[in-house]
């Protein structure tokens, strides 16, 4: 990573909040992240580089259950990134085989860069036969884009713990996708702070102990590395 995508991803760390990359390989920007809070048991599972999608696969673990979930993200073809639409669907039909053995829920959501707002779009409609035939659904129907296609997908299978999805506004030229899981939230992180009253300090009789363990410290035997050693660990006594 670079030293700007290092201090950005230090920027979006809080005592909240943590951060999960799947940086770009080979390419400036892109990449994909998760943003969450602590508290939740989210471990970033690694995956196999695919060709013609990047991918990011997470492990949520919340009150004994479980939920795989998958973000994709499809560019399309370039001259300097090329893939036929074939080997996409290669790629990810052989992905759904992967998901379709593991018995908890997988939820797959991200930016697949078809139309499947359109009818006759031969390529979407290639990409829902897939879907069909590994009994998932596809959930979004509303535009996910300014352009007005539905780009951006969100898929479950048929009997899901999703309970509702909806579309919101962004900043950028995509929307959000928001959806609810059925489960429980887990317990909130505590956390013990210990604190001084600064108001309550004697000033006057703090800065004669201050005075008075210079002067001790200068007329005593330590060397200028214990001397080093000791005032800065001044910060851990007052």
């Amino acid at each position: 990573l670079k030293e700007s995508q290092h201090k950005t991803i230090a920027s979006l760390k809080s005592e909240e909040n943590d951060i999960k990359i799947v940086p770009r390989i080979g390419r400036t920007g892109g990449g994909i992240c998760c943003i969450h809070k602590k508290q939740l048991d989210i471990k970033l599972i690694e995956t196999p580089k695919m060709k013609t999608f990047e991918m990011m696969e997470l492990l949520l673990t919340t009150n004994s259950k479980q939920v795989t979930i998958v973000v994709i993200y499809r560019p399309r073809s370039t001259e300097k990134k090329k893939y036929t639409i074939d080997e996409f669907f290669e790629e990810f039909t052989d992905l759904l085989v992967k998901y379709h053995l593991i018995k908890h829920e997988v939820i797959i959501t991200g930016d697949f860069n078809f139309h499947v707002n359109k009818p006759n779009d031969s390529e979407a409609n290639e990409f829902k036969e897939i879907l069909n035939d590994f009994n998932l659904v596809q959930h979004v129907v509303e535009p996910t884009h300014q352009d007005g296609n539905t780009l951006d997908l969100l898929i479950t299978r048929q009997n899901t713990i999703m309970k509702y999805h909806e579309i919101t506004d962004s900043i950028s030229d995509h929307n959000n996708i928001i959806f609810k899981l059925d489960l429980l939230k887990p317990k909130k992180l505590k956390k013990m702070i210990e604190y001084r009253k600064t108001k309550a300090i004697n000033m006057p009789k703090f800065k004669a102990d201050i005075k008075n363990m210079v002067d001790s410290d200068i007329n005593s035997s330590l060397s200028n590395i214990e001397l080093i050693n000791k005032y800065n660990s001044l910060g851990e006594v007052f």
